[in-house]
């Protein structure tokens, strides 16, 4: 594995690589492939290479269940050290030759993403179809690969040990000093970081706790401060209640800028244990923050809170906009678009008009079937069946930051859309509909089977009104769209109460 090259191996990559050879044997494989290293980074689910992937519009257990179909139990362990194969090394080697071992820092899981997909386009392309957008991906991998180094250039990712100068190759090849825990290195680095660090900590909990729907974002910032603000005190360094400039900062920028410094500080040579695992906590802590706070994180958890999805279009006499206000003010989570005989010009006005008026009202709006009048009109998502494009080809082109949704109408096609990474379900048909025919109803039974066990939100569908919403419910939806029983009433305002006064007799 080419144990002469000076760059250590995070944990997690040792771990990875030891997971990897027992994946391969699983499958039956007498050395360990690049896709086996994918895997096992991927499983890493908390790790960085697992969590670009995710910020990328990809699910890494999904991604990773599609790409290996184990023939035993991917647990078991190889009887015997399996042998990397050569484009393995080759990619390991890179991974480790891209910054400076002086630096004091370690090949990570995102090193090692970023080295596997360029030594096996063919692994590019396995993202791509699982709607991970690569370009970005590997954009945003290399940046943050350049910032990782702190002091000095990096190595570029495209050159390997044998195009530095012998005095840098001899440098790159032999151990890092060990230096006592009170290295002046480390107390300089310290001196220096912890104060800013603090700052912005301060900063992103003001952020986070006006961040709407960020979820915990809020907790893990707080938390995040009082991790820094004991390891400055372990330290004897003053660290001031000042926020840093821009006050404007977008909180999950802040985050993952404050992720980079404090994995800076966590993996300074001559680090003591303690420090660099109190360190480790809080840059875990502003990864956790930085994902909950970004447009993608607050998107999925405000779907994962929604209860109430109306779909509005043309029969609604009141017309699509005062519908949908009505709808919102109504207790509306969710607003779907849905006009399919409009031309594209005016389906996109449309989209526009009530786009703008449904996120003032703080709903999400979505767009049905279109992604390309998602991206035009800025809807917070789209939603396709199973006859519209697949789940993977919507995501290269609304990218990570919008939600997808797929209709489902059997449970084999409900458990693969989690795997297909939609991030919502419409479940149904469950009644006769009066806006859209059905060769054959799901009923009730598909609710019992689907809406319970779930792993993305279910939301029942298809001729569900006032009189059978209690049906739906006791059969264990929790969610639930409507679009006849909205669109068509005299006051929509008055019924998506009625509606939404049922729903809410039951707890998700």
């Amino acid at each position: 594995m080419g144990t002469d090259r000076a760059a250590p191996l995070s944990p997690a990559v040792e771990r990875a690589i030891r997971q990897a050879a027992n994946l391969a044997h699983s499958c039956g494989a007498d050395q360990i492939e690049p896709v086996h290293l994918l895997v096992a980074v991927l499983l890493e689910t908390e790790s960085r290479g697992a969590t670009l992937i995710a910020r990328h519009g990809g699910d890494p257990e999904a991604i990773a269940c599609r790409l290996l179909k184990p023939t035993q139990q991917a647990s078991q362990i190889a009887p015997t050290p399996l042998p990397l194969s050569p484009t393995a090394q080759a990619a390991l080697r890179h991974a480790r030759s891209s910054m400076l071992v002086p630096r004091g820092l370690h090949a990570s899981t995102d090193h090692l993403l970023l080295s596997l997909l360029r030594h096996d386009p063919t692994l590019q392309e396995q993202l791509r179809t699982s709607g991970v957008d690569v370009d970005q991906l590997l954009q945003t991998a290399a940046s943050r690969t350049e910032q990782d180094t702190f002091h000095g250039s990096p190595i570029p990712l495209d050159d390997d040990l044998s195009k530095l100068s012998p005095q840098e190759q001899a440098t790159s090849q032999s151990p890092p000093a060990d230096p006592s825990p009170t290295s002046a290195h480390y107390q300089r680095k310290a001196q220096e970081l912890l104060p800013l660090c603090v700052r912005i900590a301060y900063r992103l909990l003001e952020s986070a706790d006006a961040c709407e729907s960020a979820g915990t974002a809020a907790v893990d910032a707080a938390r995040l401060l009082a991790v820094l603000l004991e390891a400055a005190a372990q330290q004897g360094i003053p660290a001031g209640a000042e926020p840093v400039q821009p006050a404007a900062e977008d909180a999950s920028l802040a985050a993952a800028r404050l992720w980079g410094l404090l994995h800076a500080l966590a993996t300074s040579p001559s680090i003591p244990p303690d420090m660099a695992e109190r360190l480790a906590q809080g840059a875990r802590l502003a990864e956790s923050v930085a994902i909950q706070t970004s447009r993608s994180g607050q998107l999925r958890r405000r779907i994962h809170q929604a209860r109430l999805y109306v779909l509005v279009g043309a029969d609604c006499p009141l017309g699509v906009a005062e519908t949908a206000r009505q709808a919102v003010a109504g207790g509306a989570d969710v607003i779907q678009l849905r006009l399919k005989r409009s031309t594209d010009r005016e389906l996109l006005r449309i989209a526009l008009e009530v786009g703008a008026l449904v996120r003032k009202s703080g709903a999400l709006f979505i767009m049905n079937d279109r992604p390309d009048v998602a991206i035009l009109a800025g809807a917070d998502g789209v939603h396709v069946g199973q006859e519209e494009l697949p789940v993977a080809a919507v995501r290269r082109l609304v990218g990570p930051d919008r939600l997808i949704g797929l209709s489902t109408h059997t449970p084999e096609q409900a458990r693969e859309a989690a795997e297909l990474g939609a991030d919502y379900i419409g479940v149904g048909p469950i009644f006769p509909s009066k806006t859209k025919q059905f060769d054959r109803l799901a009923g009730l039974a598909l609710v019992e089977q689907v809406c319970p066990n779930s792993p993305i939100p279910a939301f029942a569908i298809g001729g569900i009104g006032p009189e059978n919403i209690e049906a739906v419910l006791k059969a264990g939806a929790r969610r639930v769209a409507v679009s006849h029983a909205v669109c068509a009433a005299p006051d929509p305002e008055a019924a998506t109460r009625q509606l939404r006064a049922a729903i809410d007799k039951y707890t998700l």
